[in-house]
């Protein structure tokens, strides 16, 4: 039911109006006979339609009126007329009206008009809304960007872009940004293409450092990335952006920190099914349109045949988006699997990282692949168990892809452990011999290709990990077959058991574990057993119980969110009345479910662990509880 202003100078077409709106369904709230009282009366309306006549009495005509209400409250308007003429619906068109009656007109009329905008509103906000959110994302952007249509024409242009060039973006929007965006002509600079001439005219994304013609005419340096931007269906360039930054002097494109390439293979990676996602939903979204339009028609019924083919049409559509969005979960759920902090660093074996990334990649669990293993003496390194074991199993699913799983025999996959010759430990793997067909993109030693599964965001997030453990991650094809290395410095042996010790706590203590999911409480019962007394409870309020009745536990591992009292709350109570044992608490969260929940979470960073966590995050937290509680007991 839609709720609808009438905008009838005549009151017997208005009543008329009013029974056949009543009779589908529909409310009239407001009837104006002039177009200073419709707009009047709208300020303190919701309205979703409004029905106005081209020509009404007083000095206001309807489509004057039809035009200020847009401005004032975005209401969308059918015209009623009982005129035709060119000039008329010319004039009416001005307006931007989202429908048009000829008088007199029937309920299938009126069904069909108000049916169809209404739909078209509704799509009309969800756009809006959709192009308000980008756009403030592109205004927020840290680099410098500009939008352009198929023609070239400036379309948007963001702060960081206006001072880069020294202009405003009112001034130059509809200009030819190739204009507007001028590079200097470098002599030996090879292809001087601009780079959105690429993305327009041939589809090419363009990415390289160039010196750009900026603020006051100065050459500025800048590295920039081009690409065009293809219309929902797919097929043709509805325009290009063009991203560029400022380079310091000592910066350039073979330097770009390893955050912001993951970011452009990010982008990439969601951007393509994201692309094909919205464009897919937008067509099964129109076909649905089409279905309703024909439904509010009397007598307009569709054969079975015709709706099963629709409906086989928009099935698909869905079918597509459904795979464009389970693509970029996986993006995401690929990401968010390599979080890194200080927490997570430990002593390791790089035998023990091996072993837990064969079983990790799968590789091995039919009779594709033989292993063959040689272990040397190598050094302990510092890092992230889990991290590091992932990246050496996409290693290992990137070299066994290149065996040849036609031949029939069992491919030979040779794993070594050993120190290099600056000391740093290694972990080598090498698919020796029989290999499958050599890709297009084979090359000797080559770094950072697009080769790892399941997508090409994983060779850039294991980069990017390896780097951040201060080590190198190399693919090679040689003779012998593709191999892939991953190296990590040593440490010493006092940084190892100082490792060590940070997670170990001082004495054998008592943890209360609060958490309403009793899975969690034996998980981490059995997680910790060997460490610490272990008891769990499945309420704040039996938590709460518990201390007052005077238990001592010196950790309290509690989680956030919980049925009745959460552990905000219970913190709070012990606060007020035992401030000794709320200091005790660490705080388990699946992410902040309220504004007042993130402000906590902010407040206890130092107290609070993200589920799902490892042990090796967990150790280290509970063992400073420990410290910190015999410290205020005078133990030592």
């Amino acid at each position: 039911m839609a709720r609808i202003m009438v905008v009838e100078d005549e009151p017997i077409t208005a009543a008329d109006l009013e029974q056949k709106l009543s009779a589908l369904g529909h409310e009239v709230v407001a009837w104006s006979d002039s177009g200073e009282e419709a707009i009047a009366q709208a300020r303190d309306l919701s309205l979703d339609l409004v029905l106005m006549d081209i020509r009404l009495r007083g000095a206001m005509s309807g489509i004057e009126a039809a035009r200020q209400l847009r401005r004032q409250s975005e209401v969308p308007v059918v015209f009623l007329t009982a005129f035709a003429d060119q000039e008329t619906v010319d004039r009416a068109c001005l307006a931007e009206p989202y429908g048009y009656l000829l008088k007199p007109f029937s309920e299938r009329a009126i069904a069909t008009a108000v049916q169809v905008a209404l739909t078209r509103a509704a799509a009309d906000h969800a756009r809006i809304e959709r192009e308000r959110w980008v756009s403030a994302g592109l205004r927020s952007a840290g680099e410098a960007l500009v939008a352009v249509d198929q023609t070239g024409a400036i379309r948007f242009m963001n702060e960081h872009a206006e001072a880069l060039l020294d202009v405003k973006a009112e001034d130059v929007r509809g200009m030819d940004a190739r204009t507007i965006v001028r590079f200097v002509e470098e002599e030996g600079a090879g292809d001087a293409t601009h780079p959105l001439e690429a993305a327009l005219r041939e589809g090419r994304v363009t990415s390289a450092a160039r010196s750009l013609q900026g603020r006051g005419g100065t050459a500025v340096n800048v590295s920039y990335s081009a690409a065009p931007v293809l219309s929902s269906a797919g097929n043709a360039r509805a325009g290009a952006v063009l991203v560029f930054r400022e380079q310091l002097p000592s910066q350039g494109l073979d330097r770009l920190s390893a955050v912001n390439a993951l970011s452009m293979r990010l982008s990439h990676e969601i951007n393509n099914p994201l692309t094909y996602n919205l464009g897919a939903l937008e067509l099964a979204l129109r076909e649905i349109d089409q279905v309703r339009a024909r439904s509010a028609l009397e007598g307009a019924d569709a054969s079975t045949a015709e709706r099963e083919a629709q409906l086989l049409r928009i099935e698909r559509l869905l079918r597509d988006a459904e795979e464009g969005a389970t693509r970029i979960a996986g993006v995401v759920r690929e990401l968010t699997s390599f979080s890194l902090s200080e927490r997570d660093l430990v002593a390791l074996d790089p035998v023990e990282v091996l072993g837990l990334a064969i079983g990790m990649s799968g590789v091995g669990a039919d009779d594709r692949v033989r292993f063959v293993r040689h272990v040397d003496p190598a050094p302990l390194v510092r890092g992230n168990r889990w991290q590091l074991s992932r990246v050496v199993a996409y290693a290992l699913q990137n070299v066994a892809d290149a065996l040849d799983p036609q031949s029939g025999v069992p491919g030979l996959l040779e794993l070594r452990v050993y120190a290099d010759e600056r000391g740093w430990a290694c972990i080598r793997a090498l698919a020796r011999g029989r290999t499958g067909p050599p890709s297009s993109r084979d090359a000797e030693k080559s770094r950072g290709q697009d080769v790892m599964r399941p997508t090409s965001v994983g060779l850039a997030v294991a980069q990017h990990v390896v780097e951040s453990h201060g080590g190198e991650l190399e693919l090679s094809e040689t003779a012998e077959g593709r191999a892939i290395e991953l190296r990590l410095p040593p440490i010493s042996h006092k940084t190892a058991r100082d490792l060590a010790g940070a997670a170990a706590a001082p004495r054998r203590a008592d943890v209360l574990v609060v958490d309403d999911e009793p899975m969690i409480g034996r998980i981490l019962g059995i997680m910790l057993q060997s460490h610490y007394e272990v008891t769990a409870v499945h309420s704040a309020e039996h938590a709460l119980a518990l201390l007052e009745r005077g238990d001592a536990f010196d950790v309290i591992l509690c989680d956030l969110a919980m049925p009745g009292m959460t552990g905000e709350e219970l913190h709070e109570r012990l606060s007020a009345g035992r401030p000794e044992v709320a200091a005790r608490f660490i705080f388990m969260t699946g992410g902040p479910t309220s504004p007042r929940a993130a402000r906590f979470v902010e407040a206890m960073a130092d107290r609070c662990i993200e589920k799902p966590f490892s042990l090796d995050e967990l150790l280290p937290l509970l063992a400073a509880r420990v410290r910190a509680r015999d410290a205020a007991a005078g133990r030592t």
